[in-house]
């Protein structure tokens, strides 16, 4: 019953475009600066572009911007509803209202602004107890203040301060607005346990960046992994450290750059000592941007240690996307995964295929519809198990 209930939910949104107007409900930023949301975001609105990668580095603010206090060009409110299916067993079809969070920033001084993600819910996926009790959060994504010694020119240096995450990867990983609902595996997986390391992490830190025109670099220093890669007060006397730099080669967007993550966090097991995991993780990206279409590769490997008593492994991961915009309403993307979190393990690697479409049926809303084939191989052999997912997102 539910199955059928599910199905029919995904017909209704997939019809939903067919017949949906234009509302003129329009994201903070865009109220401020007279502009539609497609100035920063490619054609369904999310994917950024040239100006928004530039916007989002120079502090959430354009080159001649003028501070402002005043709250209805700071903040949004952001709303996100589910629905997913699987024939995996254990994975029921499902309807959620995933997350309502609070997105507020901006120039602030004049060299100054400020930036901060905030989930007020967010639902765990847990399946006991009731909805508002513990299978919803709270949760800081990210929150930091930002210098910028000269906004209204090309070369500026940055530095942020409180919870981060390198730009490098919410502009050209797929990290951040994107085509897909889904994060790639090689950002968005961890290593092996107890390790919680992933390039997507955000935790409390410094970052000091440089912009000279299309070239821009990062150093971070954050608070160690410990066991979590969200909101985690360091547990150790060390720190992790990341390194990005990349460059544009052209007015549509394409890009190279290269990443680079070292960090030690400390392990506390139930029984037993506790005990320091050094590891690193390194890689590159590219990025081809031409009209329409934007492809995206990227690959990393990283080595850690795994054990107390020293034992090590190696890391491997790459994806591959191709994103077409069909209009300024309709996108269309597919790719292909990878991640081997530990070589020494055989048959034990995360892959396959994710495609979908996506819509914006108003200026700050879309609707996302993927279908994926991935994770790993079935214990007792056979397919992968299939998986579908909807998400509709709005902003306001």
């Amino acid at each position: 019953m539910i199955r059928r209930l599910g199905l029919s939910f995904v017909l209704a949104i997939i019809l939903t475009p067919l017949v949906a107007t234009d509302a003129s409900a329009i994201t903070a930023w865009a109220r401020k600066y007279k502009q539609d949301c497609s100035v920063c975001h490619t054609g369904p609105m999310y994917k950024l572009t040239p100006m928004g990668a530039e916007f989002l580095r120079r502090g959430h603010r354009m080159s001649d911007d003028e501070p402002t206090l005043n709250i209805a060009e700071l903040i949004s409110i952001n709303t996100k509803l589910r629905v997913h299916d699987s024939n995996a067993a254990g994975h029921p079809s499902t309807f959620e209202v995933h997350a309502f969070s609070l997105y507020t920033g901006g120039a602030i001084a004049k060299n100054w602004s400020y930036f901060t993600e905030f989930y007020l819910y967010e639902n765990t996926g847990r399946t006991t107890a009731a909805i508002n009790s513990d299978l919803g959060r709270g949760k800081l994504a990210d929150a930091y203040l930002m210098f910028n010694s000269a906004p209204e020119r090309a070369v500026h240096t940055t530095v942020k301060l409180g919870q981060i995450s390198p730009t490098q990867m919410l502009i050209y990983w797929n990290v951040g607005p994107r085509f897909t609902e889904t994060r790639p595996y090689i950002v968005n997986n961890s290593t092996v346990a107890p390790n919680t390391y992933r390039p997507f992490i955000r935790n409390f830190g410094m970052e000091v960046a440089q912009t000279i025109t299309n070239f821009h670099a990062a150093a971070g220093i954050l608070n160690g992994t410990g066991t979590s890669v969200t909101n985690s007060t360091d547990n150790n006397e060390s720190k992790d450290f990341y390194g990005t730099a990349d460059y544009v080669l052209d007015s549509q967007g394409s890009a190279v750059g290269v990443y680079a993550y070292r960090g030690q966090g400390l392990i506390t097991p139930a029984t037993g000592a506790a005990w320091e995991n050094p590891f690193h993780r390194i890689g590159a990206f590219a990025q081809f941007a031409r009209g329409p279409i934007n492809l995206t590769a990227a690959m990393t490997r990283g080595r850690e240690q795994i054990t107390s008593a020293g034992l090590k492994t190696d890391n491997r991961g790459g994806l591959f996307e191709a994103d077409v915009v069909v209009n300024d309403k309709l996108g269309l993307f597919a790719r292909y995964d990878y991640f081997d979190a530990n070589r020494d393990v055989s048959d034990d690697e995360a892959k396959g295929p994710v495609a979908g479409a996506t819509y914006r049926f108003f200026d700050p809303g879309r609707i996302v519809f993927e279908y994926h084939k991935q994770g790993k191989r079935p214990a007792g052999g056979g397919a992968k198990p299939w998986e579908y997912r909807v998400e509709v997102a709005f902003m306001f």
